[in-house]
């Protein structure tokens, strides 16, 4: 049988408004869904945004070196604040405060702190005078053998501290190079007093002549000759001109000339009798008491020593901290 016309044509208009509904639905999808990824690239930008100005702070604040620093801190700790913890960690658990006074403050190591310091600053004074004058003839005059009196300077550094003694001992002992002469004079220096005071003057020399002889090849000759022209005598050029700018460097050699001078034992030990009340300094007495199996003394003296060194290296760090901010117009 023949379909009507009538029936045809509704089912052709029923098919199109069914595509043309789904062509809607359908563009309302893709907007929606293009929407919908805007609203995305909006989220995801700012997100990005904000991760990148907290990273740009974050590096701005942070020290590239910052990692360096705590590494270098943390073998520094491990190398010198241990040990010295670990020192009085032990003296105060094993030890009573009436051992650890009496230890520290017996006759005997009170007469090796008077001796090894009064020596030391002696020590430290002449060779701070004298290394300057080095620095300054080594610096600023040429002369045949001023390079091997340069490289001659960092000889004791180079010795071990027991060479040092035997060089000593060939020159003053009383078979020495001058050993008769001594003799006659009757002077004695090996295995007295002025023994400990070569040693120390001996293996401290070169730090005081290292510290100034850098500030003394950086410092402007047009300075001194500006103070002669304007009429300054030699003494006033030296006090307002050149001493303030070597003031810093003469202290740091000063405090690391008696720091070293008080720690020293291997030459001290060679050129002194080694007896009490009379040339004993406080590094051999240390050794003494380890070799009497007497830790509690060896303890107590060293935590003793430790505390009076401290006290001498922050009083003339804080000197020369001070002096530093006072005169900083004399920086070049």
């Amino acid at each position: 049988m023949a379909v009507p016309k009538k029936r045809k044509s509704k089912s052709k208009n029923n098919l199109q408004n069914l595509r043309r509904k789904a062509q809607i639905q359908a563009k309302k999808a893709l907007s929606k869904a293009k929407k919908t990824l805007n609203l995305l690239k909006l989220k995801i930008n700012t997100i990005s945004t904000k991760l990148e100005t907290k990273i740009d702070n974050y590096c701005d604040n942070v020290d590239p070196t910052r990692g360096t620093c705590i590494g270098i801190m943390s073998y520094s700790s491990f190398i010198l604040i241990l040990p010295i913890s670990i020192l009085y960690r032990k003296l105060f658990l094993e030890y009573t405060w009436e051992q650890i006074l009496e230890k520290a403050f017996d006759p005997v190591a009170v007469a090796t702190y008077k001796l090894t310091f009064s020596l030391a600053l002696f020590t430290a004074v002449f060779n701070t005078a004298f290394g300057f004058c080095v620095a300054w003839i080594i610096t600023r005059f040429n002369f045949r053998g001023r390079a091997l009196i340069d490289k001659m300077v960092d000889v004791p550094l180079c010795l071990p501290t027991s060479a040092g003694g035997i060089a000593i001992t060939s020159v003053f002992g009383n078979k020495g190079l001058f050993g008769p002469i001594l003799q006659a004079a009757n002077i004695k220096i090996v295995y007295s007093k002025f023994g400990v005071l070569l040693a120390m003057m001996f293996v401290s020399f070169p730090f005081v002549v290292r510290s100034v002889q850098p500030i003394i090849e950086r410092f402007d000759i047009e300075m001194e000759e500006a103070a002669w022209c304007a009429g300054g005598s030699p003494y006033e050029t030296a006090s307002r001109v050149i001493f303030p700018a070597l003031i810093p460097a003469l202290i740091s050699g000063f405090t690391i000339t008696f720091a070293r001078s008080i720690g020293e034992f291997g030459t001290v030990v060679m050129l002194s009798s080694n007896l009490a009340f009379d040339d004993l300094v406080t590094s051999v007495l240390v050794f003494q008491s380890l070799e009497q199996y007497d830790l509690c003394a060896a303890r107590s003296i060293t935590g003793t020593v430790i505390i009076f060194a401290y006290i001498f290296l922050f009083t003339m760090n804080s000197a020369r901290s001070i002096y530093n901010r006072r005169t900083s117009r004399y920086s070049y």
